[in-house]
């Protein structure tokens, strides 16, 4: 049996250990959830031990997402913006030998040729034909028969014009057969001055198209003489009632610094000049069975090309204000 002088004993000690206890500083449960980096610890004279030191953590440092994740690269090194579709179709520009490729071709209404240039995947056409509406549109039949959701990539330089470099997502398969009715598609465009926007074509005559829409100006400097990297990401959003489409662009750099800079949404209200073809004004295209690239009345060059099938989430709009590439901001 303990004396009463032993109880008393343990009753201080116990006090005192309460005591720490009470000294030790409120925490947030995000506080207490963490992992600090160093806790700090000193023995009393009771052989109890205060923590009241411990460092205090931010929220931001506990919940905070990894500061980069890996995109994955092509077979060229290009970063793929969304990630290529399970058995969806893929298509790589032939660097030895495009021409030796069934599914790659070119046309045009004047005598224009494919040169290779000095570094091996690069090459080089004279697209200048004296007038904006004509000059050279390079097609990709899709291996599948179908393009449909897709990420067009590409690297171009502009060496002597003042057009457009064109991107075309679901275009149909022929300009002028069936009366012009097969020349449909999602134009993605970025002008020699720099300024970025699309077109919709359901007609290949006159009023087939749609006026330009989300322009976004001067979101990189003039292309003249330098390379840009240029994508058109086209796919079904909202039940697949409605298509979205991106443009984006590495600046020059061929860093892989890929930025949106104009977007838009397809949701059956964006009308051509007139009807065609027993298609409404604002009909929304569904697929192609062609991807198609297309400069007029310039000299230029391109490589890296590619096609690919695409998984895509939900689309969402970006809930600021584009900043441009060339250090100008769009109202």
């Amino acid at each position: 049996m303990r004396s009463r002088k032993q109880f008393s004993t343990l009753l201080i000690v116990g006090m005192v250990a309460m005591l720490s206890i009470s000294l030790l500083p409120t925490m947030r449960t995000e506080e207490v959830l963490a992992a600090p980096e160093e806790v700090l610890a000193a023995p009393d004279n009771f052989g109890m031990f205060s923590f009241s030191w411990l460092p205090t953590m931010r929220t931001e440092e506990v919940l905070a997402a990894p500061e980069e994740v890996l995109a994955a690269l092509d077979k060229f090194g290009v970063e793929e913006i969304y990630p290529t579709a399970s058995n969806g179709s893929v298509w790589y520009l032939n660097n030895e030998d495009p021409q030796s490729d069934g599914n790659f071709y070119f046309t045009s209404l004047e005598d224009i040729g494919l040169d290779e240039e000095e570094h091996q995947g690069e090459f080089k056409m004279d697209a200048e034909t004296g007038t904006e509406r004509h000059g050279v549109r390079i097609h990709v039949d899709s291996p599948k028969g179908q393009w449909k959701n897709v990420e067009m990539s590409g690297y171009f330089k502009m060496v002597n014009g003042e057009d457009e470099f064109t991107m075309i997502a679901r275009h149909g398969p022929s300009y002028h057969d069936n009366g012009g009715c097969d020349a449909y598609g999602y134009y993605g465009m970025l002008s020699a001055e720099g300024d970025a926007f699309f077109k919709k074509k359901t007609y290949h005559h006159g009023g087939g198209y749609t006026d330009r829409t989300a322009v976004a100006e001067n979101v990189v400097d003039e292309l003249q003489d330098r390379w840009i990297g240029i994508k058109l990401i086209v796919y079904d959003v909202g039940g697949e009632d409605d298509v979205k489409l991106e443009l984006w662009v590495d600046n020059g750099d061929e860093t892989n610094n890929w930025k949106k800079v104009t977007e838009y949404i397809d949701n059956g209200e964006w009308e051509t000049d007139e009807s065609h073809c027993d298609r409404s004004d604002d009909y929304t295209i569904d697929s192609g069975t062609r991807a198609s690239f297309r400069v007029d009345d310039s000299e230029f060059e391109f490589k890296k090309l590619s096609v690919r099938e695409i998984e895509t989430e939900e689309a969402t709009f970006m809930p600021y204000a584009i900043e441009t590439l060339s250090g100008k901001d769009q109202p």
